[in-house]
């Protein structure tokens, strides 16, 4: 019997099995049987032993120095086999890189140069042994990204710029655009040396704190003194610690008079502005952005007329009237805005304008007095001299390049007796043309005339009128 169960004819004092196959393994008895009874004998045991099968050989392995690599094999048979690995056909021991030498996977670590080399295993039960195909461990050599670094060596093996990843890692070049030691990748200002964060006042632009109050320059409503709350009651967007005028919005900051009053504030407390720019008059003549010829704190653009008298003989100028003792008239009084007395009329010859500058229509008039009938001539002046320059009966106030024009009689040309003009019925082409007037520019008249009276200052005989200022477009 076969496990206490019947093998099909075998009837015989010998049980004979061949061949032997694995199926054939198991626990053998016989029962004898005779006419007293049955007995059964002792069991038997078949071991069937299986030689050794290898159904998986090791594969070869490449590495990079330090790796750790296995090699496995997979075989059966009966009784179990035992394994031995070999390098280069020579048995290894557990030792050193090497572990797992008596088992079905070989462990190589921390791989060098000398752990390159061929290896098997040799795996033996008690039918015998067999050696499995060897596998070849060798270094990789791959380059990937083909920059001549092996990808064991190349900490960025898909980067050809880079065989580390540097600060900014693989794949991104570690570029320092304003060569501050920051890479592009981690410098908020890549294009500003000084900065790599923007900071409150943003890249190119310095964080300068000059007042010290930790509010930086660029939005600090007041750089030079400490303003932590940046208090603008204004809202002018300048600092009540900074405004000269803090109840009074006044960005600019206009103090024209250095008096530590903003030029608003002083405008609110009554200062005039006639020609609202926002700057006081008197700090528009002091600074030439007005003039006041006639020197009565008025700018002149705000006083009536095409343009402004100035250069009275009135007594006003620095540069009295010439007539004194012994002549007949000694210092006769002009009237307020005239020139100096002429033997005609002791109020002075009065110069005035009428007309538009755009286009030019301007007709310079000079009421000289009297019956006169005298010769006359105008002067123009791209400048003029405020104190006068005494000229024969009279002030000359005009200075820089001088322009003689309109040289007629008075009482002639359609003007009544006593009185001169230009442009007039003869003489037509207007003023601007016949003086070759730039544009943007002022000009300054006066009317020099003959006065040949005997006995009036003399022995002068010519005077001149009040000047004129004109602003040209």
């Amino acid at each position: 019997r076969k496990n206490s169960i019947d093998v099909s004819g075998a009837t015989s004092a010998t049980l004979t099995i061949n061949p032997v196959a694995v199926s054939d393994a198991g626990s053998y008895d016989v029962v004898i049987t005779d006419g007293c009874g049955t007995a059964t004998s002792n069991t038997a045991t078949l071991t069937v032993q299986v030689p050794v099968s290898i159904s998986q050989h090791p594969a070869a392995q490449a590495a990079c120095a330090g790796n750790t690599r296995q090699f496995s094999v997979v075989a059966t048979g009966t009784p179990s086999p035992t394994f031995q690995w070999r390098k280069n056909a020579a048995p290894l021991s557990n030792s050193g890189h090497y572990s797992g030498v008596t088992t079905a996977t070989l462990t190589v670590s921390s791989i060098a140069a000398a752990d390159i080399a061929s290896y098997d295993v040799v795996v033996t039960n008690a039918c015998g042994g067999l050696t499995s195909n060897s596998a070849a461990l060798t270094f990789d050599l791959a380059d990937s990204d083909g920059d001549g670094t092996t990808n064991c060596s190349d900490g960025c093996p898909n980067d050809p710029a880079k065989i580390a990843p540097g600060v900014c890692g693989c794949g991104v070049p570690d570029t320092d655009s304003d060569g501050d030691g920051t890479p592009n990748c981690t410098d908020g200002c890549p294009n500003d040396p000084a900065k790599t964060a923007p900071g409150s006042c943003g890249c190119g632009v310095t964080d300068t704190d000059s007042d010290g109050d930790t509010i930086a320059d660029c939005i600090d409503n007041c750089v030079a003194v400490s303003n932590l709350n940046q208090l603008d009651t204004d809202r002018d967007g300048v600092g009540d610690a900074c405004d000269n005028c803090d109840a009074i919005a006044n960005p600019r900051q206009g103090d024209c008079d250095a008096d530590d009053i903003g030029d608003a504030c002083e405008l609110a407390q009554g200062a005039l502005d006639c020609n609202l720019n926002g700057i006081p008059d008197a700090c528009d003549i002091s600074e030439g952005n007005s003039q006041d010829v006639n020197a009565n704190t008025i700018p002149d653009e705000c006083e009536g007329g095409v343009g402004t008298p100035f250069c009275s003989g009135d007594g006003s100028l620095l540069t009295p009237c010439p007539c004194a003792s012994p002549d007949s008239v000694p210092n006769p009084p002009a009237s307020a805005g005239h020139g100096c007395a002429n033997s005609f009329n002791l109020a002075g010859a009065l110069l005035s304008g009428v007309g538009t500058t755009q286009p030019d229509t301007v007709v310079l008039s000079i009421d000289v007095g009297g019956n006169y009938l005298g010769f006359g001539f105008l002067i123009k002046g791209s400048g003029f001299d405020p104190n006068g320059v005494a000229s024969g009966d009279g002030v000359l106030c005009m200075s820089g390049s001088l322009v003689r024009f309109g040289s007629h009689y008075a009482g002639t040309n359609g003007a009544p007796i006593g009185t001169w003009t230009y442009p007039n019925t003869v003489q037509t082409t207007p003023i601007s043309v016949q003086t070759a007037q730039p544009a943007g520019q002022s000009a300054h008249y006066q009317l020099y005339y003959r006065n040949a009276t005997s006995g009036f200052c003399s022995p002068a005989t010519t005077n001149v009128s009040n000047a004129y200022a004109i602003s040209w477009p």
